[in-house]
């Protein structure tokens, strides 16, 4: 509700389609008017609501609020939005789609009174159509082409045979030059060259791209061969970006999902990063949100570019409301996508952010598990807060979460770089006695501390223990040991450590080596 008097109170100016009726589908079949009221009702007062009950309407309903401002708030919070494993499609009713849809089935019917009056099918050929016939079939043809069927060109005029073929088997590759696709190559090179003819010649706060210049965008994607319409949408996505018309770009993603169309992250990407140099947490959060249910596995790279957007504001409540309905789309994997946003926090250097989600999940209703938990720890770490990390690793435990090599490998490396070296054997006895077998990490991280210290009789102790076990030394080792000793005036212990080390230079450990398994 506060979202809707803020949109009230700054007189917003609504997009023209937006109105107090929507029209809901891809949702399960037994819901009740309960549920839905439970479901809708949680964003303003609702006057009605009528859910579809026979074959053809299954799945469907008409939700009508009191206020426009809550059907837009509510259009903007359940698009996407999970019911027992269906995302839902909100939309506003639009009665003239509605009735083009309707004319449409009764063309349809027409479509098939004539074929079967002149006996044309989608499998058979036509032999024998003479020119009298000639109008009746161009009339067939308009209409196959309005139910996005193809007709091959060359027989447009030389009605001697016709054969209709579905326009996604049809082709399979376009030839240079094809003439049949070169208009939408033309409207594509016109809006790319000249940005300013797609949009209003307002911004994004004061107004949007026409209608019949993104009903253009979506004919040229529509029309084009599979596997070109990913390439010309990013085209447009990102050419509307660099006009300023995200909330445009936004709607042109929107749309094509509601046909099937899925550009790929990197459209969205293209979004992200054109709506945090604005500071648009609104659209960034959106557009993540669309992305996140469009595509079940998301790249880093999207998860970065969500992180950076947060860069230059402190509102942590528009955080947290992010990450809670993200959670809520993405259930039962909830706790794997938070994680990841955490690291992407964490990456980018937003500790003190990383932690306030990772403090908020129990309230979120996503627990966290042994990586949220090796992601904090290390992020405490890098930000020097050593106290904490260590108080986190105790919560761990308390929690139930057995610690592995990573964990223990994090805090031995971290209190390592401030000198804690009583602590780093505290937790090394800790990790043996716990059952963890240390690594090729762990004893280059002890090893170099003592012998850093001048403790060259632990770090050799070490040492030889690590090769008692047989986990072959790394250059590194070597090379931190022979410094530490002559360091420390031990020249000649050095010069036999060198010379160890030469000679087993092709038997060392290498970077692949310090990379382990999770058991």
């Amino acid at each position: 509700m506060a979202q809707t008097i803020s949109l009230r109170k700054g007189n917003t100016r609504l997009p023209p389609e937006v109105n107090r009726v929507l029209y809901v589908r891809n949702l399960p079949f037994n819901i009740s008017s309960e549920e839905m009221y439970d479901i809708f009702g949680k964003y303003g007062a609702i006057r009605q609501i009528r859910i579809g009950t026979n074959k053809d309407t299954r799945g469907t309903a008409f939700v009508v609020y009191e206020d426009i401002y809550d059907a837009k708030t509510a259009v903007d919070h359940l698009s996407g939005f999970n019911v027992a494993n269906r995302y839902l499609i909100v939309l506003y009713y639009q009665q003239a789609k509605m009735s083009k849809k309707f004319d449409q089935k009764k063309k349809e019917e027409e479509i098939a009174k004539m074929q079967e009056k002149y006996g044309v099918s989608t499998k058979d050929k036509l032999d024998g159509v003479n020119e009298e016939s000639g109008i009746e079939i161009q009339k067939i043809f308009l209409a196959y082409r309005a139910r996005s069927f193809f007709l091959s060109s060359s027989l447009l005029f030389h009605l001697h045979k016709v054969r209709f073929f579905p326009r996604k088997s049809c082709i399979t590759s376009i030839p240079v030059g094809s003439h049949w696709i070169l208009p939408h190559f033309a409207a594509l090179t016109k809006a790319i060259s000249n940005y300013k003819q797609l949009t209003t010649g307002a911004s994004l706060d004061e107004g949007e791209v026409k209608d019949d210049n993104l009903n253009q965008i979506l004919d040229a994607i529509e029309n084009a061969p599979e596997s070109a319409a990913r390439k010309i949408g990013t085209t447009y996505v990102d050419g509307l970006c660099k006009a300023g018309s995200l909330f445009a770009a936004v709607r042109l993603l929107r749309l094509l999902c509601y046909k099937n169309i899925f550009l790929g992250p990197s459209a969205y990407n293209i979004i992200l990063v054109a709506a945090s140099e604005k500071n648009d947490i609104e659209i960034l959060s959106r557009v993540f949100k669309d992305l996140i249910v469009s595509c079940q596995s998301l790249p880093s790279a999207s998860y970065s570019k969500l992180a950076r957007g947060f860069v230059k504001t402190n509102d942590d409540v528009q955080l947290l409301r992010l990450v809670k309905e993200v959670s809520e789309l993405t259930f039962p994997s909830s706790t794997t996508v938070v994680n990841r946003i955490i690291f992407a926090f964490a990456e980018c250097g937003q500790f003190d952010k990383a932690l306030v989600i990772f403090e908020q999940m129990e309230i979120l209703k996503c627990k966290p598990d042994l990586v949220t938990y090796n992601t904090v720890l290390d992020l405490l770490g890098r930000a020097g807060r050593i106290e904490e990390m260590l108080c986190t690793f105790a919560s761990m435990k308390e929690a139930g979460i057995l610690p592995d090599f990573i964990s223990y490998n994090t805090l031995l490396n971290q209190l390592r770089k401030v000198g804690r070296l009583d602590l780093c054997l505290v937790y090394f006895r800790d990790m043996v006695e716990s059952g963890i077998e240390p690594d090729l990490l762990t004893y280059t991280a002890l090893i170099g501390s003592f012998g850093q210290s001048g403790n060259i009789s632990e770090a050799l102790r070490l040492f030889n223990e690590m090769k008692t076990k047989q986990i072959r030394p790394s250059i590194y080792i070597y090379r931190s040991l022979v410094a530490s000793m002559k360091k420390m005036g031990k020249v000649e212990l050095a010069m036999t450590f060198l010379e160890e080390m030469n000679a087993s230079m092709s038997n060392l450990a290498g970077p692949k080596d310090f990379k382990r398994t999770r058991r």
